[in-house]
Order: C-alpha cells, then sequence, then structure tokens
C-alpha cells in the first residue's frame, strides 16, 4: 500500500476523501509483523521472553493461523530465526506469502473446507510430538475458526459446512456461531491445548466484539465457559434446529447428556496469551487524525448490531454533531470498532456484499442530501464478506451517484445488493489482503 504524506495534505478535501484518508493511514500502522517483533524476543538461543517472563525450551515450533498468519509468521521469522524447529502457516486462499523455511496449509473461508481439515490433522499430529518442556508460539488472527477445523467423530465436512452456513446467516453473533463450533470441533474450546504437551505461548488479533479469548478462534488454547446445552440454545433461538443435519443435533445432545466429554473449562497453567483488539486500531485511527490536525475522538470499540441500524444510527451521530447536539466539536473525526452483522431474508439468493457495505449504503440512504459528513466503514483484513472488496465510503451525495446505475437503489439494498452500489457509483474500498483482522474500522468525518 502506497505511503500517504500527511503533511502535503491540506485540511479542506471533501468529507469523504478525509474518511478513505484516515481509513488507509490507519492500515499502515496495523502491522502484524511489527506487532510481533515487538511483543516477543530471545534471550538466548533456547529461552524466550515474553511480558517479561522468561521461557526456556529444547524445541520451538512456530504455528500461525487465520487471515493475517503470513505477517505474524513473518515477525516470528525475523526474531526467532533458526531457534524455529518448525514453522506452519494455515491461512486462506490468496493470503499466501512465503517466510522462510514455514510450512505452508491454503484452506476455504469463510466456509471450511477439505484442505482446511487435512492440514489440521498435520499441524496436530506435528504439535502432539511436543513434550512438556518445549514450547509453542501460537500466532492467533481472524479467520481461524473456519481455518482450523477437524469435525468431531460421525460428523463429515459437509455437515459441517452446512452447519456453517446456517449460523452465519441466521444474524447470530460470532460468540455464539462460535459457541456451537466449539462443541462440534476436535481443535477448538481449549482441546488443541489439551493435545499439545508443550507450554503454550499465544498473540491473538482478535476479530470478536469484547476481545474473549475463548472466542478468537473459538479458542483452540483456552478454556470454554460455553456448554453442550448453551449450543443447542442458540440453535433453537435462531430457528436453526429443524435445518441442522441429524448427525450435528445428535452429538449436541449426546453432550447434554454426559456421552460426549465436555469442552475442557480449566487448562494447566502453561497458557499465556495477550489479545491485540478494536481499540488497538481505533487508537491507531485517533493517532492519524490528530497528525492530519483534525479533533479525533473515539465513539465505541464494540459497537454491535445490524449493520444497516447502525449506519443509520451514525448518520444521526453526524447530523446531531453537525447541529452541536453532541460533545463531538467540529471538524473532526469520530472513530468507532466493533462487529456489525447482517440478517438475510428468507427469499434473498443473489445478493451479494457484507457488514460494512450494508452500514454505507445504510448511511448514503440516510445522510442523502446532508452535506459536511462523511462515513468509511471497512474490514480491516480487507474483505468484507465474500468479496474482494473491504467496505466503502459515503456522503450525502453517493445515493444520488448510485441512481444513475440503480433505478431504485433502496430496492437493490433491500435485495442485500451493497457490493454493487458501491463498486458502480465508486464508492468501494479494495485494498486487497492487509495481514491483519482487528473487527471493523469505521470513520465518520465531520467537517
Amino acid at each position: 500500500m502506497e505511503f500517504v504524506n500527511w503533511e502535503v495534505i491540506e485540511f479542506i478535501m471533501e468529507a469523504i476523501e478525509t474518511a478513505r484518508k484516515v481509513i488507509l493511514g490507519t492500515l499502515q500502522y496495523l502491522s502484524p509483523s511489527s506487532l510481533v517483533k515487538n511483543e516477543i524476543s530471545l534471550v538466548d538461543q533456547k529461552t524466550l521472553l515474553f511480558q517479561d517472563k522468561r521461557f526456556p525450551f529444547n524445541k520451538l515450533y512456530c504455528l500461525a493461523i487465520g487471515k493475517g498468519a503470513s505477517r505474524m509468521a513473518q515477525g516470528a521469522r525475523k526474531c526467532l530465526g533458526d531457534s524455529i524447529d518448525w514453522g506452519g502457516i494455515l491461512t486462506k486462499y490468496g493470503y499466501r506469502e512465503d517466510v522462510e523455511d514455514f510450512e505452508y496449509f491454503e484452506a476455504g473461508h469463510p466456509l471450511p473446507d477439505e484442505n482446511g481439515i487435512e492440514a489440521t490433522k498435520e499441524i496436530l499430529k506435528k504439535c502432539k510430538k511436543l513434550g512438556e518442556k518445549d514450547l509453542l508460539l501460537f500466532l492467533v488472527s481472524g479467520g481461524g475458526s473456519a481455518l482450523f477445523t477437524l469435525p468431531e467423530n460421525n460428523i463429515d465436512l459437509q455437515e459441517m459446512i452446512k452447519v456453517n452456513e446456517l449460523l452465519l446467516r441466521s444474524g447470530a453473533s460470532i460468540d455464539e456461531i462460535n459457541c456451537v463450533r466449539k462443541h462440534i470441533d476436535r481443535v477448538k474450546g481449549g482441546k488443541f491445548a489439551e493435545e499439545c504437551k508443550a507450554t503454550i505461548v499465544s498473540l491473538m488479533l482478535s476479530d470478536v466484539v469484547k476481545n474473549a479469548p475463548s472466542v478468537i478462534a473459538s479458542g483452540p488454547v483456552v478454556p470454554d465457559p460455553s456448554t453442550f446445552s448453551d449450543a443447542l440454545r442458540i440453535l433453537k433461538a435462531y430457528d436453526l434446529s429443524e435445518n441442522v443435519p441429524g448427525k450435528v443435533l445428535s452429538f449436541l445432545r449426546d453432550g447434554t447428556q454426559d456421552k460426549v466429554k465436555e469442552t475442557p473449562k480449566k487448562l494447566r497453567d502453561k497458557v499465556f496469551y495477550k489479545v491485540f483488539d478494536s481499540a488497538w486500531a481505533c487508537e491507531m485511527a485517533k493517532k492519524v487524525g490528530k497528525d492530519m490536525g483534525i479533533r479525533s475522538y473515539i465513539l465505541s470499540t464494540s459497537i454491535e448490531g445490524e449493520a444497516r441500524e447502525v449506519g443509520r444510527f451514525l448518520t444521526a451521530v453526524g447530523k446531531d454533531t453537525l447541529e452541536g447536539k453532541t460533545a463531538f466539536k467540529p471538524p473532526c473525526i469520530i472513530i468507532s470498532g466493533g462487529e456489525t452483522t447482517v440478517t438475510l431474508n428468507a427469499n434473498t439468493q443473489n445478493g451479494i456484499g457484507g457488514p460494512n457495505q450494508e452500514v454505507v449504503v445504510s448511511f448514503s440512504i440516510y445522510a442523502r442530501g446532508t452535506e459536511r459528513i462523511a462515513l468509511a466503514s471497512i474490514d480491516t483484513d480487507g474483505t468484507d464478506g465474500p468479496t474482494d472488496i473491504a467496505g466503502g465510503a459515503a456522503d450525502g451525495k453517493t445515493f444520488e451517484k448510485m441512481k444513475r446505475h440503480f433505478e431504485d437503489p433502496t430496492y437493490a439494498f433491500n435485495e442485500h445488493n451493497a457490493y454493487k452500489l458501491l463498486t458502480k457509483s465508486g464508492c468501494a474500498i479494495k485494498t486487497g489482503p492487509t495481514g491483519t483482522n482487528v473487527n471493523d474500522l469505521r470513520v465518520l468525518v465531520v467537517l
């Protein structure tokens, strides 16, 4: 990504351009490679330093999973070098960046696939060879739930895919989705840590709101507070019980009757971790804004809810700020993080988009005709939903741009065609894979 020279930017640009520049500038600070290098180091060739604690080891394995795996592994390789006895990277197709001496695995996301299962089997086989005097550096980023996966006995891949599809379309929160995933998978919910006897040091890029380590990538090395009963309750709450494959439902019911072992509620005191989250991204955006000479505020780092309603809410914040009804003093940027969801209609078949795209299109509808406010919203990993764009940007003029290509943009929006609305009107933000993933980042500009 080309570096932006903020010193030559004049503040009298359009609000929408300000929003774009803050978003793109922030991404430059969210480098997973630098994060890893800043957090770990070697005391000597057989001792790792993390959070002022020394971890001596006989063997050192480094495993990176998720959409930011390649760049996290790059950071580990640069600071640990030949002390790493084995390195593995499991990431999404198209996110591969070779790291010297690391074994590579690519798999499906957001839905699991056969390559993910085979990769997980191979990784588990290697890590089970580690002993109590060995060390596993476990680097986790968004997408780990789909990529690092091994269905429980009697559940096959197609049944696993079906459950994931139902959950992703239901409007369930990521905590709820991962609760179900943890109870039908052999490496989630602390089960991977049970299989690995080594001490585990883990750095986690959090793509979940509230940053519960047990939810990040479905918590492979963290105790799981949820239960089989919770998983069944979630399926019932979203009217999914009748559509879930019979084997999955039977397995969960067996779990409630102690016929299947519950996820571990405690783990040995040999797992140490640190989480980097949406708050980190928001602080970086605030820094970018201040460097541009703009008042910068953080509204919230954990906004959840239906994407279109968040777009509507942020429009109201922008309008109220213009009218002096909030504590924010324009000209300013108002930053928020978190993760929104999209609930698809039962009849929706051909809609293409993602939560950030829906936030932006919703904003364009409610901000129509309003001057001096704009919003940019992206998924920090560079791909919003099953699309090739990170999100988009809109202001009070965007709706009219959309009308040049769509007779009724609101109808297209209700059909969840946010991708086409943004790309055809020139309002999409395309970054390519960023190597990081700390939820969504939104920048509201009020001039």
